[in-house]
């Protein structure tokens, strides 16, 4: 075919060299879950959403349109997600932008309608006891907190908390039929519950307040032994139990009417136990008592058993006016949880009063996300060299099995692996699907805690594999033409032996040519090895840039897990931490190696989440960084890195005569491309695409002149990319 004239506009416009402020870099990132995500079961709705895993479910009308929408409460980092309800599609949307009208809250939340005003205020935890916030939304969502600074009750002849530790969730409902909200938690000094009666509509003939009196000590007359979850019917303390041992250690209410007889049942959960108990009351509304009990609920056959610690919530899903049931986990150890599927909803075939509840999903919402367990650690590489970023997530573990040992304590056992997704889309428009859940068969060797980072080590062309673990060494997989062989399981001969949970990072840090080691720890700082050249490391520094991600109001320990990305003249460091903050610092390229300085509001990320794990490649050519961010609820969020204006100043401001290309327009076949060998670190590649993201030409950039042969391309436009260096794609136009 003839070939007409081509007018060739290459916009690879280049990095500027950064201005940056003394103590900002003025970049930010922000969240957008609009990048496709697939798997065998086709396109995930909620990907980015970061997963949950020690989650509470409640019900509030977030866009005030009449239905009650769905709230997820995930303990680990105090997160909340928000999926409304859309009444056109029957669907629930993921929707993060109301989060921000939330109050914060601690350990767990649920919400129920307190002054039957028609909105659903919030219950939540605070120190030594409930705290409130009522609904007092108008135009918009809105809370007040109504408590100071929590719920008391009057008992021993005065008002004092009513007790709710971290690890109670008490049972808050209409008990006495009266049409105030009740309250049931367990006593501090005992195994017996605890019977505070609101007494709002008989003091005002209102519900609007919160006046509780404890009225009983043993509601249902029944007390759950001091070892483990075994429930005693007609057991009642003595009037005087000062003396009674400590023995209630945490448990999950759920008041509804199981049964259809008009009176609250209690569904309880219990600490280290998978299932919980149904316990039938058959008293009256002034006095409950629990004559039987089952601990196969709702059925013999699709009971729930779920470890570890269930708490069971009531929503009505599908929007028949029958509430459905679903349960999930409240163990606050993350050792003590069948991850990955951790929300189990049983649709409701029967009615409000009377439910018929039946297993549809283990994985209700969890299955639309991308969910890998728990502890998820990204990394972005072009694995398939297609010229875009592949995403590789490890893990700390997903669980194999629970059970207890011969002193009947609870231990779970896990194993790592790594998830390929393949980036099917294009340069500038990625889109990720599942390529292998278990990436060359890594969870055989039984590891945990696993941190991937490519590079090619022994130079023959094909990327090996490093791995951070729980052991705190960094394992080398060799590749052997897509083989991965474990080579060596402590590469960095001077791995710190007394530190735990390595995280690797590869970066040339010294300018010479050759990737360094920046690896993440246990500890909350990062260790330095450099690269001598010749495929072998050694420590620098233990304790790099004085960089330390420990948050003491957390923990002692940090989790540090760093990423780097350059942009001409400027390198960007973030470090993912075990308080969810993700710390930033930048530096000037021929700076000194260790000479890093924090930024000023760490980009713009307010991360509530716990252990992140940050990556950072240009995943849609724009010139600036997209950041994955993993976190141990077992999912990954994606954020677009954007400039943040400040004194007219950002951080890739760009320039032009970059690139020189002749001749320009084309009517040859070949055309050259200059590029400022400045720009170049090393063997890299040019790729042409054509616009449904096609790849139709790889060359090798080994020097600054790169000459396109054209000749065989039809009339069109075509996408140029340079993968790794945060260049705008090139726009090829054949007229």
């Amino acid at each position: 075919m003839k070939k007409n004239a081509l007018l060739l506009i290459l916009v690879l416009t280049l990095p500027a060299k950064i201005i940056v402020s003394q103590n900002a870099l003025n970049i930010k990132f922000e969240y957008d879950d609009s990048t496709p995500v697939k798997t065998a079961d086709g396109f995930l709705k909620y990907p980015w959403t970061g997963n949950f895993l020690s989650a509470q479910f409640s019900e509030i009308d977030a866009n005030l349109d009449g239905y009650d929408d769905i709230v997820v409460f995930d303990r680990f980092g105090d997160r909340l997600l928000l999926f409304l309800y859309d009444d056109n599609s029957g669907e629930y949307i993921f929707s993060p932008q109301y989060v921000p009208s939330f109050p914060v809250v601690s350990q767990w939340m649920l919400t129920a309608d307190y002054d039957n005003d028609g909105q659903k205020d919030i219950f939540t935890y605070t120190i030594g006891g409930i705290k409130v916030f009522k609904n007092t939304s108008s135009s918009s969502l809105s809370f007040q907190q109504v408590t100071s600074p929590f719920i008391k009750s009057y008992y021993n002849n005065v008002y004092t908390n009513i007790l709710a530790t971290s690890v109670d969730y008490p049972g808050i409902a209409d008990i006495d039929g009266d049409g105030d909200l009740d309250i049931l938690v367990f006593g501090v000094l005992g195994s017996y519950v605890e019977f505070h009666r609101n007494y709002s509509m008989e003091t005002y003939g209102t519900a609007d307040s919160l006046l509780f009196y404890k009225e009983s000590e043993c509601w249902g007359f029944f007390s759950e032994s001091d070892e483990s979850n075994v429930i005693n019917l007609n057991d009642c303390p003595s009037k005087d139990v000062s003396n009674d041992p400590l023995r209630h250690t945490g448990s999950t209410f759920l008041l509804f009417d199981a049964d259809g007889d008009g009176l609250c049942d209690l569904l309880l959960g219990d600490v280290d136990y998978p299932a919980p108990c149904i316990l039938y009351n058959n008293g009256t509304l002034e006095e409950a008592r629990i004559d039987h009990y089952s601990f196969l609920y709702p059925d013999d056959y699709d009971n729930i058993y779920l470890f570890s610690f269930p708490v069971m919530s009531l929503i009505d899903v599908d929007k028949d006016g029958a509430r459905d049931l679903i349960v999930s986990t409240f163990d606050p150890a993350w050792d003590k949880v069948e991850n990955a599927k951790t929300s189990w909803l049983y649709m409701n075939y029967g009615s409000d009063e009377e439910p018929n509840f039946m297993l549809k999903t283990k994985q209700f919402l969890q299955d639309e996300m991308i969910n890998v367990g728990a502890g998820a650690n990204p990394c972005l590489f072009d694995y398939d060299s297609d010229g875009d970023y592949d995403l590789f997530i490890g893990n700390w573990g997903y669980c194999d099995e629970c059970g207890y040992d011969s002193n009947m304590i609870l231990k779970c056992s896990y194993t790592s692996q790594i998830s390929y997704w393949e980036n099917i889309g294009t340069p500038i428009e990625p889109q990720f699907e599942l390529v292998s859940a278990d990436f060359a068969a890594l969870s055989q060797y039984g590891l945990m805690g696993l941190s991937p980072v490519f590079f090619d080590v022994d130079a023959d062309g094909d990327a090996d594999l490093f791995c951070g673990n729980s052991t705190g060494t960094v394992l080398f997989f060799e590749n052997d033409n897509d083989t991965f062989l474990l080579k060596n399981v402590n590469f960095l001969e001077d791995d710190l032996s007394d530190v735990n949970y390595s995280a690797p990072c590869v970066f040339d840090l010294n300018n010479d040519g050759f990737p360094d080691f920046l690896v993440g720890n246990e500890r909350g700082v990062l260790s330095y090895y450099e690269n001598e050249g010749s495929g072998s490391f050694h420590l620098v520094d233990d304790f790099f840039a004085e960089i330390d991600v420990r948050d003491a109001e957390v923990s002692w320990t940090g989790f540090s897990s760093p990423a780097i990305y350059e942009s001409n003249d400027t390198l960007l460091l973030l470090v993912g931490s075990e308080s969810g903050r993700v710390f930033s610092f930048y530096r000037l390229k021929n700076d000194a190696v260790d000479a890093f300085l924090p930024i000023d509001g760490d980009c713009g990320l307010v991360e509530n989440a716990f252990r992140t794990s940050p990556a950072l490649a240009d995943l849609n050519a724009a010139g600036y960084p997209e950041l994955v961010l993993g976190t141990f609820s077992g999912g990954v969020t994606y954020y677009d890195g954007v400039a943040k204006q400040n004194d007219g100043l950002d951080i890739f401001t760009r320039i032009q005569n970059r690139i020189s290309i002749f001749p320009n327009p084309a009517s040859m076949d070949i055309v050259r491309v200059e590029i400022d060998v400045n720009f170049l670190h090393g063997v890299t590649s040019l790729y042409v695409f054509d616009v449904g993201g096609g790849l139709v030409r790889k060359q090798t950039i080994v020097d600054k002149i790169v000459d396109i042969d054209i000749s065989d391309l039809d009339k069109g436009v075509y996408i140029i990319s340079i993968p790794g260096y945060s260049v705008m794609p090139a726009k090829l136009i054949r007229l």
